[in-house]
């Protein structure tokens, strides 16, 4: 069984013995040193004895006055995801609050804001019948179109921005017009002959072409296409400010079978006095 480590040194016998050929003067010497050494590694011991203890008190009392509070509820950081942008275009932008609804055929909450001032205001439970939106505003930026759908049969909505709300909804094909102070646009009345005889996507559409006042909300039909004779809005016209007639496109044929004949189409214009 080993010895236990002592601190204390018997420095006479670690020096030479009697036979050894050493001054008398340095043998003392030797043994100051040696006791001297001694000393110090008793004192460098209890000095690291008592940082020890010092440390372990201080730690002790730390914990002692301040204990760890431990929160049983796990933390939970909470995740807003960035509004859906339905629709834009330079002065104003159409958002909700995430797509899945839109997508599970919920009704969302529609927030209009001025892109300039960033005003908004929200228009609730609208039904978005598909994606692929897109606005236009008049001139006076009193009314704002937004057009939702895939195809060129579109759902629109008519937003009043002085009101601050929903004017008018319907089905519409193309492209409508903002005119002087109307908004010009074709719906979505279906001819099953036409569809026999036209078969392209949506070929089957002899819309009637409406026009709604933008001050009154009144809706009035401008022209009725017919199985010869289709009309629709041009929206790569420009008009001066003064012109009294707007132009609608028309496609014709001189008998119904000749749809089915692309050769036979006539192109041309219909002038409309629209007061």
């Amino acid at each position: 069984m080993s010895k236990p480590i002592s601190m204390h040194v018997d420095c006479a016998s670690i020096l030479p013995n009697a036979n050894t050929v050493v001054m008398a003067h340095s043998k003392s010497l030797l043994i100051d040193a040696c006791a001297w050494y001694t000393q110090s590694m008793k004192i460098k011991t209890l000095l690291i004895t008592f940082i020890v203890i010092v440390g372990l008190y201080y730690a002790y009392t730390q914990l002692y006055n301040h204990p760890t509070k431990i929160d049983p509820s796990p933390t939970t950081t909470s995740y807003t995801p960035a509004p859906y942008v339905l629709a834009q275009n330079d002065a104003y932008m159409l958002t909700t609050a995430s797509q899945s609804a839109i997508d599970a055929g919920i009704p969302v909450d529609i927030t209009v804001t001025s892109i300039p001032t960033q005003d908004s205001f929200v228009l609730p439970q609208k039904m978005v019948v598909s994606l692929g939106g897109y606005v236009k505003n008049d001139a006076a930026q009193t009314t704002l179109f937004y057009s939702t759908g895939t195809s060129h049969v579109r759902t629109a909505h008519l937003i009043d921005l002085v009101a601050k709300k929903e004017s008018a909804s319907f089905c519409h094909v193309g492209s409508p017009i903002f005119w002087k102070t109307y908004f010009i646009y074709e719906d979505c009345t279906m001819s099953e002959k036409l569809q026999s005889l036209r078969n392209f996507e949506n070929g089957e559409y002899m819309p009637v072409v409406y026009k709604i006042n933008l001050v009154t909300d009144e809706k009035t039909e401008v022209i009725k296409s017919d199985e010869l004779h289709t009309y629709s809005v041009d929206t790569n016209r420009t008009y001066a400010e003064n012109d009294p007639n707007f132009i609608l496109h028309m496609t014709s044929v001189a008998t119904l079978s000749d749809w089915a004949d692309f050769t036979k189409w006539k192109e041309g214009e219909k002038v409309l006095n629209i007061k």
